[in-house]
């Protein structure tokens, strides 16, 4: 009898050292999946997955690796092959307010990312709405800046993506908490015309009772120039001068409050003939356009390689395997019924282009429907001059020449 108790003792004792050590590996067990799981959310991998931004700081993003959704940004829009990842972020306020994103910090030099790309977000994984986008700062500085309103309670999706580079950088987050949010988009000007035009922005988020508007010559100092007010958000200016270039601001006046002015914005009333544009500084480009499927903008990049420094120019590249269809349109130009237009130009090209000159009454493709002139077998090592056939105005009226580079693939 004795034996046997000793026997099931023996027994009862090997239960228990067995139940404790399945006991602890369990423990051990979900103590691993936890820290998988804080692990994986950490990386910000997917929208769904997003790292949480609480407070204001410098932000340090790993290696961009995550699950890629188109960017918001489409002024270098999305390949077959590129982005493929993206690293993710939301943003919830307690506050209406606004939030700055930037990359443009000093930590961002080699072997850090030197190239960004963000996009911003509202809605939900499954039902994403952008909202804003930033590719360059510059056509020297390929960092990322951008600002957008952020509303209480709303969440925002901010996605960093590899369009360029995926290595790991540093970018800093701002929310400052606001009243009345400014205006965060101008448009292009509408109705332009010798001595008036018509202004056009996005709405505001605070929905204000109204929207105040400074202009004046071109330059002037915030505060001397002229100010005006409208519930809407457009606004039409008469009394202004021919062929004169303007700035102006705009703010959100939401009655008690108002927000800050925009950054400073240009336009020009319509030119009359003669005019020249020598592309010499940043004033001499204000009211012209571009509009393409491939490489193309008015820039200063690289002035001193292709004309004096400084200086503005239109380059034209295909896209890879595309024809070419780019497009430079002058500002308004007024023209009286049976006035004769002659223009000159100077252009170079380093292969064998395809260009034309053509006139329509909008600054669109689709309103270009006059050709002018034509050379598809241009090759010009260095600058030389060109003059086109002479075009009679059919009718009193605003009209827009234009460039359209046609060049095979």
């Amino acid at each position: 009898v004795k034996k046997i108790i000793i026997f099931e003792n023996s027994l009862l004792n090997l239960w228990l050292k067995l139940k404790k050590t399945i006991f602890m590996k369990k423990l051990l067990l979900c103590s691993i999946l936890f820290l998988v799981s804080l692990f994986s959310f950490a990386q910000g991998d997917s929208c769904d997955n997003a790292i949480p931004i609480t407070g204001n700081g410098i932000i340090t993003a790993s290696a961009i690796s995550g699950a890629y959704i188109i960017s918001c940004d489409q002024v270098n829009p999305d390949t077959a092959t590129a982005p493929v990842a993206g690293n993710w972020y939301t943003f919830t306020p307690t506050a209406n307010g606004i939030v700055d994103l930037t990359s443009n910090l000093p930590a961002n030099v080699a072997p850090n990312s030197v190239d960004t790309r963000v996009s911003i977000w509202s809605g939900t994984c499954a039902t994403l709405t952008c909202l804003a986008g930033n590719d360059d700062i510059s056509g020297a500085n390929y960092l990322s800046t951008v600002s957008f309103a952020a509303t209480i309670g709303t969440t925002y999706y901010i996605q960093w993506d590899d369009r360029w580079d995926a290595a790991g950088f540093d970018f800093e987050f701002t929310f400052t908490p606001v009243s009345c949010f400014p205006v965060s988009v101008i448009n292009l000007p509408t109705n332009i015309a010798t001595s008036s035009i018509t202004l056009n922005w996005d709405a505001s988020a605070s929905a204000p009772a109204s929207y105040d508007v400074e202009y004046g010559p071109l330059g002037f100092t915030q505060g001397s120039g002229t100010t005006v007010s409208t519930a809407t958000n457009s606004i039409s200016l008469t009394g202004l001068t021919v062929s004169t270039v303007y700035d102006f601001y705009v703010r959100s006046n939401c009655g008690t409050s108002q927000s800050t002015w925009s950054a400073v914005n240009s336009f020009s009333t319509a030119k009359v003939l003669p005019y020249a544009s020598g592309f010499d500084n940043t004033s001499s480009i204000i009211g012209w356009s571009t509009f393409g499927n491939g490489a193309y903008g008015l820039s200063a990049i690289a002035n001193a390689s292709l004309s004096q420094s400084p200086s503005y120019y239109w380059i034209m590249n295909n896209t890879v395997g595309a024809v070419s269809n780019n497009w430079l349109f002058t500002p308004a130009v007024s023209l009286q019924a049976g006035e004769q237009v002659t223009a000159t130009f100077w252009l170079r090209c380093g292969t064998t282009r395809s260009l034309r000159f053509t006139v329509g009454n909008a600054s669109t493709p689709a309103a270009q429907t006059t050709q002018i002139w034509a050379n598809n077998a241009l090759l010009l090592t260095s600058y030389a001059q060109q003059t086109t056939p002479v075009f009679t105005a059919p009718s009193a009226g605003i009209y827009y020449f234009a460039f359209n580079d046609i060049s095979v693939a």
